[in-house]
């Protein structure tokens, strides 16, 4: 059920989602093991589901209950934890309260093993990528209703990182074929990067 609910929300079909992504919950939630990671990433798609119809509040829920799962069962400084933490971010910035949505990006930031500048220990330059961009237009939004040029700053500082980022990242690979594959799979988060 949970894979049905992938479906249709990538055809943005997402009152279809929802209900197949409820059927798998309700299955997992009757195991009499419920530590499963399949609870909370059935959760995140639903919270993410949610956000898609622009229901920022219900997917909210459903995010911090997927990363307090995932926090039980996977730890701290763990991929997963870091891709939920963005959704949460987002969510937050979509409602407005961008003090949150910093708190979220930064978790996820953390759980990427970023620090100091140091791209070679990431352990998911693309997850780190959705973090960045994330702080970049999160404080974009802020400065639009602050007018404050610290915020502004810190947006490019982030945006500047994004681009390091996929700099770093099509480093790593060593002919045309390749790159050819990663510039079309990350073009979308090059020009976002680049518009703020």
């Amino acid at each position: 059920y949970n894979n049905i609910g992938i479906s249709y929300h990538g055809l943005n079909s997402n009152d279809l989602a929802i209900e197949y992504y409820n059927k798998a919950l309700n299955i997992w939630l009757n195991k009499t093991e419920q530590k499963s990671q399949n609870i909370a990433f059935i959760y995140s798609n639903l919270g993410n589901c949610y956000a898609s119809k622009k229901s920022y509040k219900i997917g909210l829920e459903y995010q911090l209950k997927s990363l307090v799962a995932l926090n039980k069962l996977l730890g701290f400084k763990n991929p997963h934890v870091a891709k939920i933490s963005n959704s949460i971010g987002n969510s937050y910035s979509n409602l407005r309260d961008y003090v949150e949505a910093k708190k979220y990006y930064f978790n996820s930031l953390d759980n990427c093993l970023y620090q100091s500048r140091d791209l070679t220990k990431v352990n998911s330059i693309e997850i780190l990528m959705d973090a960045f961009y994330g702080l970049s237009t999160t404080l974009k939004k802020q400065y639009t209703v602050e007018q404050n040029s610290q915020i502004l700053s810190e947006s490019y500082d982030y945006a500047h990182q994004t681009l390091s980022a996929i700099d770093f990242q099509k480093s790593m690979f060593n002919f045309d074929g390749v790159k050819s594959i990663w510039q079309t799979k990350n073009f979308t988060a090059y020009e976002q990067a680049i518009s703020v």
